[in-house]
């Protein structure tokens, strides 16, 4: 696995009890099968993936013993800060919007509003919103507030011509690069 850090312990005694041998006396919170440590070189390594978004810190206490009779331990604590990776993709809280306006509807009018969750850190989880595709008969009739997800006319609608638009809209997170995910409006 990936190696985190190595601990040094040093004993003043000569020969088997002066050796010292690493072990993990507790992983807080609990973790079984995410570090180990190598007993010989004090070596602390990553065995698994860690996931920020359940937890983001570790405490180890590491315990250092030489090879007397009986042995003497020594502790520390070693702590590991997880840093969030860009690997949830927003989600919308519904797959489609379906939303309905009459014809007569003032230009500027909110007609329908997105809107997307991030799992991860907030450093990542500022969202974009766009318009990503729309029916031929809808180009340059909706505008998208890219921050707050509100769709709103842009222009005239006819029902007489159009009846139904269906429009596919993008959520961003700002992480380069960033990941994305679509809705549609109907």
């Amino acid at each position: 696995g990936t190696s985190l850090i190595t601990v040094l312990a040093t004993d003043a005694d000569a020969g088997a009890n002066g050796r010292v041998v690493y072990t993990i006396g507790g992983i807080f919170p609990a973790a079984s099968g995410l570090f180990s440590l190598a007993s010989m070189t004090g070596q602390l390594s990553l065995s698994n993936t860690l996931d920020y978004e359940a937890v983001k810190q570790y405490d180890i206490v590491v315990l250092a013993s030489d090879g007397g009779s009986p042995p003497r331990t020594a502790s520390t604590r070693v702590r590991i800060t997880v840093v969030d990776a860009n690997d949830n993709s927003p989600i919308f809280t519904q797959p489609v919007y379906f939303r309905q306006t009459f014809e007569d509807a003032p230009i500027g009018a909110v007609i329908a509003e997105v809107a997307a969750t991030d799992r991860d850190s907030r450093e990542k989880t500022q969202l974009v919103y766009s318009i990503t595709d729309v029916m031929p008969e809808a180009s340059g009739l909706f505008i998208l507030d890219s921050v707050n997800g509100q769709l709103s006319l842009a222009d005239t609608l006819d029902y007489e011509s159009v009846s139904q638009y269906v429009i596919l809209v993008t959520a961003s997170d700002s992480a380069i690069p960033p990941l994305t995910t679509t809705a549609t409006i109907n």
